[in-house]
């Protein structure tokens, strides 16, 4: 009798995993990548093309994460998909991921084997935000709920972080960023004509509008715990490993 490989295939990854979302504590389920992904990815690498890269890790957390809603998946933070990757890269492959880091002190390289569990969100409180518009002419305050950008426009804006943005760069940012204006019972969410949204945004008072840029510059972000020991003689220096490129997560 042949054995019906075909058949037997569909169990070979059949083992289901969960992870929390850290902007909105949802959970979701996934399945670990296999060969077929790992050439998907190995060719990725191999092309040097960060768009390239980029895409091909999207595409792979879509498939992968098969409880995944559409609209979660165009809200997700750029925290919830490294969490994402990072999680499907425990359950796919390894824990850990060998590393060669430069000593910040003596300047020397040395090999780390860095603990993807290890990782943790910090500013976990900051994904959305309530500001509080108090005026003697409005019977009840105005409340402008903001969120972090999602990942998508995240990558969008990385371009123009380093330099000085032009008005409307930033108010395309505060439209990307508004969820919701409350005012006497009523709410709205962003479907509201584009001129009214701008003129709204552009009579915010200077003291919110630095409420909301301390928003920005106050984001979710993911951080290593341990530190990693420089194994050189003499040395010992205990070194911060960053966590703010996913890429090597997996090229």
């Amino acid at each position: 009798m042949s054995l019906d490989l075909k058949k037997l295939s569909e169990s070979l990854n059949d083992f289901q995993f969960s992870v929390q979302l850290p902007s909105t504590g949802d959970i979701i389920y996934g399945r670990p990548y296999t060969v077929r992904d790992e050439f998907s990815l190995a060719q990725a690498a191999e092309s040097k093309d960060q768009k390239l890269m980029f895409n091909t890790l999207f595409e792979l957390i879509k498939r992968k994460y098969h409880s995944l809603k559409e609209e979660q998946l165009e809200n997700l933070t750029m925290i919830d998909f490294l969490a994402l990757l990072i999680k499907l890269k425990i359950q796919s492959d390894d824990r850990e991921i060998p590393l060669l880091v430069k000593c910040s002190k003596c300047g020397n390289e040395f090999k780390y084997k860095m603990d993807l569990t290890k990782i943790g969100t910090i500013n976990a409180e900051n994904f959305k935000r309530e500001i509080e518009i108090k005026l003697e002419k409005l019977e009840t305050p105005i409340i402008l709920t903001i969120k972090s950008l999602s990942f998508k426009k995240t990558l969008e804006y990385a371009n123009i972080k380093d330099k000085l943005m032009n008005s409307e760069e930033m108010m395309n940012i505060l439209k990307d960023i508004i969820e919701s204006v409350s005012y006497n019972g009523e709410k709205t969410d962003m479907t509201t004509s584009e001129e009214d949204l701008t003129d709204f945004l552009n009579d915010i008072p200077k003291k919110k509008y630095e409420e909301i840029t301390d928003f920005l510059n106050n984001q979710p972000e993911l951080a290593y715990t341990p530190k990693a020991k420089c194994t050189h003689a003499g040395c010992l220096h205990e070194n911060t490993i960053s966590v703010d490129d996913f890429f090597y997560l997996f090229f």
